[in-house]
């Protein structure tokens, strides 16, 4: 991610031979989701679990070994990311990293003015945080180094060789590509004043993880949702060797994450419009009176910003799967399958923790005492414990700073 050409050339025409296996390959294993079903909080992830479980089942044979024993780690932590809690051993992954406001520059300006701001936006942290502080932006967001970060974890745990690790990076990075493809995770516009609310829950609130809620989540959740196979036929229909990828890292200055990320925020007009056509707020003003056009709402979207979402999909899984190949690159190309049969993936302790043991996450490299906050958050089956710290260690984790284990 550091410069435009961040792939060799024989990976590219590697990766091309992959793209239309991918999109084809999706069809025999995804959901279609077209009943007239109202959507709920655990649809708010479906782009991410789709982009997880066909980025890692198309990669290259030489992660085969890792995906068999790790598939459904990797697809549940890359869905598992939308928490606002912080971790102190995992700050990037706080929520400045899931969003970025490209076109902070021309708020409320024309799709050309922003565009051209994003063109114009630094590349680097320090310079873009510098821009948010002169312009007022307090939550300009993270996304692009976010994903610099973890490809760079990636890499550390491909070349340490621990297929757990190789698991839970995967996972992070994979949620965050397909942050990047979202246009309502890119725009300034999106996030502050086009987010067109329909009331859920109770009298004085509303369900913020709600697909439903706003036209970000009926965009990026709900209509995913609904027509993710439907988009995959599509693609498979029109993808063939000589079609060149939705990604061209050498047109955008950064490389493939920012023109991805470019892809995404030249779409939000024409979303907010459609949106806006669909679904007029004077008359749309509860759940109840969503549910009763949602089905006609849905079918219009996707006539109309259907290749949207589509673009959304394939991008995300042709992004993962480029950053992946590139991690597994600078680490040396080193035998992944090795490394999964010399450490098979720790069992779950049933039970529970023993009074005094040390616990962690088969899905992370840090481990805490049994009282912590992060120790509690674990799931029993990724449970594991530790008689003494040294035993964590000798594992290859390391220390929560918030409840130092001793």
């Amino acid at each position: 991610m550091h410069h435009s050409r961040m792939i060799a050339s024989s990976e590219k025409r590697r990766f091309g031979r992959h793209r239309a296996r991918v999109a084809a390959a999706c069809l025999s294993t995804c959901c279609l989701f077209t009943a007239a079903t109202t959507a709920t909080a655990e649809d708010a992830y479906a782009a991410h679990r789709l982009v997880a479980e066909h980025a890692v089942d198309h990669l290259p044979r030489e992660f085969a070994a890792i995906v068999v024993q790790h598939r459904n780690a990797i697809v549940r932590v890359a869905c598992e990311l939308g928490s606002d809690q912080r971790d102190p051993d995992e700050p990037h992954l706080y929520k400045p990293g899931h969003h970025i406001r490209l076109d902070v520059a021309a708020e409320g300006g024309t799709r050309e003015m922003r565009l051209a701001a994003f063109d114009q936006f630094p590349r680097d942290r320090e310079s873009a945080l510098r821009l948010f502080k002169s312009i007022g932006e307090h939550n300009g967001g993270e996304l692009p180094w976010t994903i610099q970060e973890c490809q760079t974890r990636l890499k550390d745990a491909i070349r340490i060789g621990d297929p757990e690790r190789i698991a839970l990076r995967m996972g992070h990075l994979i949620h965050f590509c397909t942050d990047a493809v979202d246009p309502f995770r890119v725009s300034v516009g999106a996030g502050k004043t086009a987010d067109r609310f329909v009331e859920v829950g109770s009298a004085g609130g509303v369900h913020p993880s709600n697909v439903d809620h706003s036209v970000a989540e009926r965009f990026s959740a709900g209509l995913v949702r609904r027509h993710q196979a439907d988009y995959l036929l599509r693609w498979s229909e029109r993808v063939d060797e000589a079609t060149a990828p939705i990604l061209e890292p050498d047109s955008v200055p950064g490389g493939f994450v920012w023109s991805a990320m470019r892809d995404a925020l030249a779409s939000v007009d024409e979303i907010l419009a459609a949106d806006e056509a669909l679904l007029p707020t004077a008359e749309v003003t509860d759940r109840k009176s969503f549910d009763s056009r949602a089905d006609d709402y849905y079918a219009g979207m996707n006539a109309r910003v259907g290749d949207n979402g589509m673009r959304q999909l394939v991008t995300a899984i042709q992004l993962a799967q480029v950053l992946i190949l590139q991690a597994w690159e600078s680490a040396g190309r080193p035998a992944l399958d090795a490394a999964a049969a010399e450490k098979p993936p720790a069992s779950p302790i049933p039970g529970g923790p023993a009074v005094g043991a040390f616990v962690g996450s088969r899905l992370s490299d840090v481990f805490h005492r049994p009282d912590c906050p992060f120790a509690q958050q674990i799931n029993k089956e990724n449970l594991v414990t530790f008689a003494k710290a040294g035993d964590a260690t000798g594992a290859g984790k390391r220390p929560c700073r918030r409840c130092k284990p001793e």
